[in-house]
């Protein structure tokens, strides 16, 4: 258990500062690359060395914070979405549903969808990936290309809710990150060097 330590109640932004879970019993790094929150309170987190970690339920009004390792051994996931109560996490493999034993750590990973091109390309990362209202998922991947060229680098795609079915969106962009709202189905993407970009999926168009 560590302790929170709470923000400035006058602040224009009150910020309280969570510790990591670092140092740990595995001597693992905590270098922080995705967050999703569950509907209990719950704040999951997984890092770049492909680790997930799951703290206890958070109130606003907590002072400490407890967190578990929930998995590992993935491939350097990048960001992490929740869907019907599940966990999945956006990784070089592909995404990745990450199911609780009775234990509550992970003891399944399962294969959730493996149809989004990924290279062996050190900048293509799985950059961005968020949950949509009416089921399925939006995923980015970087396209910042220095060695290997791939025709999934720079893209946007539209995952359907069974995993089964992807559909490219857009093209052209460096290393996006995504923003969705949780009604509507908005998506917009940030980028280095770019405007942001409103997408418009019926259409498959961008609008700069």
């Amino acid at each position: 258990t560590l302790p929170i330590k709470p923000g400035n109640p006058d602040a224009a932004l009150v910020t309280d500062r969570i510790p990591l879970p670092f140092p740990n019993p595995w001597h693992r790094k905590v270098r922080l690359s995705g967050l999703a929150c569950f509907p209990d309170g719950r704040a999951a987190l997984c890092t770049i060395d492909g680790d997930v970690w799951i703290t206890n339920p958070l109130a606003p009004d907590a002072t400490s914070v407890s967190w578990h390792r929930f998995a590992s051994g993935l491939h350097e996931p990048q960001s992490l979405a929740i869907a019907n109560g599940r966990l999945h996490a956006f990784t070089r493999d592909g995404i990745i549903a990450l199911d609780p034993g009775p234990s509550g750590l992970c003891d399944t990973y399962a294969n959730f969808c493996q149809d989004i091109p990924q290279s062996a390309e050190t900048r293509e990362f799985p950059m961005d990936f968020v949950s949509r209202p009416n089921g399925g998922f939006y995923a980015a991947k970087g396209g910042q290309q220095l060695t290997t060229k791939t025709p999934g680098a720079g893209r946007i795609y539209s995952i359907s809710p069974d995993g089964k079915s992807v559909t490219e969106l857009c093209c052209g962009l460096r290393q996006p990150y995504l923003g969705i709202h949780p009604a509507s189905g908005l998506l917009t993407a940030s980028d280095q060097q770019l405007s942001l970009i409103h997408i418009s999926e019926p259409t498959r168009q961008a609008e700069i």
